[in-house]
């Protein structure tokens, strides 16, 4: 039972992303972190590509975090059929001047791996995206995440329509994320 039980996690967490031919599509004109401004905690508005954080999870909150010259990243949720919390923490790496990666401490969490800063104001709204390739650039898979400073699953509309335009301008949409329930946490 246990192993069916861990075949169907992991069918649904592969099952559950952003899967494409061919190799990740390129990024242009992505902000470069600006690291001391990340570190506070953060609310997952919505996502795509990971469809694990919206059917299973809710109250998702992102808190970051700095020691010296290392950044850390501590994602705390809600289990939404068991209504138990969660968390999985990260260690921020950079894979270079704007794209970086963040690494699963602990067992069962994966990393992240080629995460970039779409857009950010850094009072209001975070665009993050990710992109890894497999079978040498055969397949790809995305995900994406726009977080919030404050607790909400309704955006204002002047925030809602900044960040459509800049989504179009990266040939993304709105539409393709998922909302992250907030509410009851």
């Amino acid at each position: 039972m246990l192993t069916l039980s861990l075949l169907l996690l992991l069918t649904t967490s592969i099952a559950s992303v952003s899967s494409g031919f061919g190799k990740c599509p390129t990024k242009s004109e992505t902000a470069i972190p600006i690291w001391p401004s990340f570190i506070r905690d953060w609310y997952d508005y919505a996502s795509y590509g990971d469809l694990t954080n919206s059917i299973f999870r809710k109250c998702i909150k992102y808190s970051f975090t700095s020691t010296q010259n290392t950044v850390h990243a501590k994602r705390e949720f809600s289990v939404k059929l068991f209504n138990t919390q969660g968390s999985s923490h990260y260690t921020i790496a950079s894979g270079g001047i704007e794209n970086f990666n963040m690494i699963g401490e602990e067992f069962l969490t994966w990393t992240i791996n080629n995460v970039w800063l779409i857009d950010a104001d850094y009072d209001k709204y975070l665009i993050l995206w990710s992109c890894d390739e497999h079978l040498f650039g055969t397949f790809s898979k995305e995900s994406s995440w726009i977080l919030t400073r404050n607790r909400t699953e309704i955006l204002n509309k002047d925030i809602e329509t900044k960040i459509k335009n800049v989504l179009e301008k990266h040939n993304m949409d709105l539409s393709w994320y998922s909302p992250v329930s907030q509410s009851g946490c």
